[in-house]
């Protein structure tokens, strides 16, 4: 493996000796005996502010390179929203999710010149770059071509070419009057209203012209340009303004989730979810039926013609009757049970995530679980056996996370005998019924995020909501270290509680969230926020209201008001949810009711689609022929053996999933 991975690095290193034209090089930095740190480099794309300077490029090869990419960072200090001013970190997608074994070194060092061409501020690796470049591009282009002098060898473009050059002072005159010119632009962007009154309400994220536009819908005063501090009336209206009215061509964090697959395919109201399973319950009973009425039928008809008698009683008789069976002798699952057996394969796949060295991330057993729980709602576990289902979700998961394991690797861990070719078999059904739209967005990032935010105001350095423009960033921290103890921690650190929050919440968005329908019925944002209700609701109430406001600070009936309300009644049901989870093997009763539903499913499994999902087994038409052609009796010990061997095997402790829970017994009647 390792050599391979030499002797491909050592190719593209030619490769790149032998491009002459592009400018881009690579060299081992330890010398030729060590391929697994280079450093690259590249010219400033033509027509950029980074024009005429080399960038060097820290380069390192992971271990299964090229299956995962290298860990690239700057050397050269550069201004770019993309690329962190300080540390050299880049935020690009062909470096991580977008990355292919077929991409090379010198693809990855193309896409950092192209992406210094076309900046994205609005996915940003250094926030005050991009909020330059979104608010003063001239600024941006100014300071960006001064590092690219300063730290790259570039050139410098504002000398005055053609007239003898220029001197320190008229270079100095040059500088403050295109500062001057962009600071008039500014001020005309805020139509004539204080520019500190405006930028409190552009801290939330809004944008300067939707902030005026609101101010003159509603008739705001201008008052010369003074700041001043704004009516209640006006504060709460102007932010449900910004909150709730957001023109088409503006897009909020609220408004990408609208816009994912996540959204538009895998979100439903209580009731929409419990038809869906109920119709998906009712057409794989009637299939089951009719699949084990002719599956008897074939078996009647076998044993029949290898004993000489006829195929069928013309008359009906109770024999007849009871070898062939009606509909009233085949149970199928209800959807209730269809949905406490899939629960428990749920918490399977934590279980078997532990078993990897080292387990598997919580993000990748996540995504599993949902698309588990998706497949299900078009399936049921009566056509579709979720222990195979499980497996391939799983093994699919660490592919679409980019955490790489190669198929061997990841059947190794399995115990039961399981082959790669029984785990990959449904791969395909399993995208199919998730209509192939692997994005799963989780509510673990909105978390970290809001704990950050706590911690600044912890230290004094919060960012006070524009509902309230007296209030400042030490207000905030008193508020915050003046809540009501909680109940989880009897630290009197705020830092200790905040660490405490942090973990049970993260517990419980690994645990509960995912077993139930959170992901069905309610945002990210909003699993995380009830999460954090559960874990300290002093602090949730109080980090809502650094967004909303608290209810004293609100009149009700104001948009506010009524937008607080909403989301706290929303936030109450999903916590609700949440609290209501218990853990299959903390609850006798649970376990008692899965053993009766396992053993029932054994009784109403659809024959016809046991091999589809990679279960092993004898088509009834085979069955119903080895019986023909041989003795049945020999057909019936062979039948029984394995049986004894499939229950032997379950019986292993080390088989975390039990023994098989379909078991066929062909007996002479």
């Amino acid at each position: 493996m390792a050599s391979n991975r030499s002797r491909r690095i050592a190719k593209e290193i030619a490769d790149i000796h032998a491009d002459t034209q592009s400018g881009i090089t690579a060299e081992p930095v330890g010398g030729d005996e060590d391929l697994t740190h280079l450093r690259g480099t590249f010219p400033g794309p033509p027509g950029t502010p980074y024009e005429g300077g080399t960038y060097a490029v820290d380069i390192k090869i992971p271990t299964d390179y090229p299956f995962r990419p290298p860990v690239m960072k700057f050397q050269t200090k550069v201004w770019h929203p993309n690329i962190s001013s300080q540390t050299g970190a880049i935020c690009l997608d062909t470096l991580s999710s977008a990355w292919s074994p077929v991409l090379t070194i010198k693809s990855a060092l193309l896409s950092l010149q192209s992406l210094l061409s076309t900046p994205e501020p609005k996915d940003p690796q250094d926030a005050e770059v991009a909020n330059m470049l979104l608010r003063k591009p001239k600024e941006f282009e100014r300071v960006a071509q001064t590092w690219a002098t300063l730290y790259a060898g570039a050139p410098s473009r504002t000398a005055g070419e053609g007239s003898g050059g220029a001197t320190n002072e008229s270079l100095r005159q040059q500088e403050l009057k295109l500062k001057e010119e962009e600071e008039k632009e500014d001020l005309a962007k805020y139509d004539g209203y204080n520019k500190d009154l405006i930028d409190r309400f552009c801290s939330m994220g809004f944008d300067v012209d939707r902030v005026v536009a609101a101010f003159k819908y509603y008739g705001v005063d201008r008052m010369n340009g003074e700041d001043y501090e704004l009516e209640e009336a006006y504060m709460g209206d102007i932010t449900a303004r910004l909150l709730v009215h957001i023109p088409s061509p503006t897009m909020i964090e609220d408004d990408f989730y609208r816009s994912s697959s996540q959204f538009r395919l895998w979100s439903y109201t209580e009731t929409s979810l419990q038809s869906l399973r109920a119709t998906t319950n009712a057409n794989a009973s009637e299939r089951v039926r009719s699949a084990l009425r002719k599956s008897r039928g074939a078996q009647r008809s076998a044993t029949s013609s290898a004993a000489g008698t006829p195929a069928a009683n013309q008359n009906g008789s109770d024999a007849d009757s009871k070898a062939g069976g009606d509909d009233t002798e085949i149970e199928c699952l209800t959807p209730e049970e269809e949905h406490q057996l899939v629960r428990y394969f749920c918490e399977q796949i934590i279980e078997l995530g532990e078993m990897y060295k080292p387990p598997l991330p919580t993000i990748v057993r996540a995504t599993a679980i949902q698309y588990l729980r998706r497949f299900y709602l078009t399936n049921s576990p009566m056509t579709y056996h979720p222990k195979s289902i499980m497996l391939c979700a799983l093994f699919l998961a660490t592919k679409t996370d980019n955490y790489y394991l190669s198929l061997r690797q990841f059947a190794e861990v399995i115990p039961g005998g399981t082959t790669p070719e029984d785990i990959i078999q449904p791969e395909f059904l399993v995208m199919q019924s998730l209509r192939f739209t692997f994005d799963v967005r989780h509510p673990f990032r909105g978390l970290e995020g809001g704990i950050m935010e706590l911690q600044a105001i912890s230290q004094g350095m919060g960012q006070p909501a524009p509902h309230f423009p007296t209030q400042t960033p030490d207000d905030l921290k008193r508020r915050l270290h003046s809540l009501p103890p909680s109940p989880t921690t009897s630290s009197s650190s705020t830092t200790d509680r905040l660490a405490r929050a942090h973990h049970n919440t993260r517990e419980t968005l690994k645990s509960a969230a995912q077993m139930t329908d959170a992901y069905f019925l309610y945002t990210p944002s909003q699993i995380w926020l009830a999460a954090l209700m559960i874990a300290d609701k002093p602090l949730a109430e109080f980090y809502l209201e650094t967004k909303l406001g608290g209810p004293q600070e609100q009149q009700q009936g104001s948009p506010l008001y009524e937008l607080r309300t909403k989301l706290l009644r929303t936030l109450t049901n999903c916590s609700n949810l949440l609290q209501a989870y218990k853990p299959l093997a903390s609850d006798p009763d649970q376990k008692k009711n899965l053993r009766r539903i396992r053993k029932k499913l054994s009784h109403c499994q659809n024959p016809e689609k046991a091999g589809v999902a990679g279960q092993k087994r004898i088509p009834a038409a085979a069955a119903a022929a080895v019986a023909a052609a041989g003795d049945p009796a020999t057909s019936e010990s062979e039948m029984e053996r394995l049986a004894k061997k499939r229950k032997l095997d379950g019986e292993r402790p080390k088989d975390i999933f039990g023994g098989e829970l379909v078991t066929q017994r062909t007996k002479d009647a």
